[in-house]
């Protein structure tokens, strides 16, 4: 348990480290979107679609079969607040999440809106990643499930406020 927090905390202050050097230069070379700057790869739409995708993975198995979901995830059924309605719910708005912002990946959307939606993602994706860790620490999550939910959305929340407040 220990190890995985240890690891969440180690993201974040890279994360940290890199939007602190991104405010203050224009020097980057550390990161590893300029070393892929002339494959013509649209990170900003990548990260959408990829924004996108992750909700709708998390927003089928919510909505079609929610309890399985839960045991997936949880420690144990009584160490949770869950019943099946909510758990649709919970799908229905994920299917939602992730509908909405696969729109906001279509080039017709003004690089504008992407980027505040990227700062909004990408702030909702760090909170998701502190819900897991939250589990994790009150042994309410299994701990693979929570470290790699924590981890790739730590990792998607992080690209999204980088690319987000990045002035291109």
């Amino acid at each position: 348990m220990e190890s995985a927090m240890e690891l969440m905390v180690a993201v974040l202050v890279v994360v940290d480290y890199m939007l602190a050097e991104s405010a203050e230069s224009d020097s980057h070379q550390y990161l590893p979107q300029l070393t892929t700057r002339n494959m013509g790869i649209d990170w900003d739409k990548t990260l959408l679609v990829s924004s996108g995708v992750t909700s709708i993975g998390y927003g089928v198995p919510g909505l079609v079969t929610p309890t399985p979901m839960a045991k997936a995830f949880y420690t144990d059924e009584k160490n949770t607040s869950f019943d099946e309605e909510t758990g649709r719910y919970f799908g229905l708005g994920y299917l939602a999440h992730g509908a909405l912002t696969l729109g906001l990946a279509s080039d017709e959307v003004k690089p504008e809106t992407k980027k505040t939606a990227m700062k909004t993602l990408g702030g909702c994706w760090l909170g998701a990643a502190a819900l897991n860790a939250a589990n994790l620490v009150n042994k309410k999550q299994r701990l693979e499930v929570g470290v790699a939910n924590a981890v790739w959305q730590t990792g998607l929340g992080s690209a999204m406020l980088y690319r987000g407040f990045k002035n291109d």
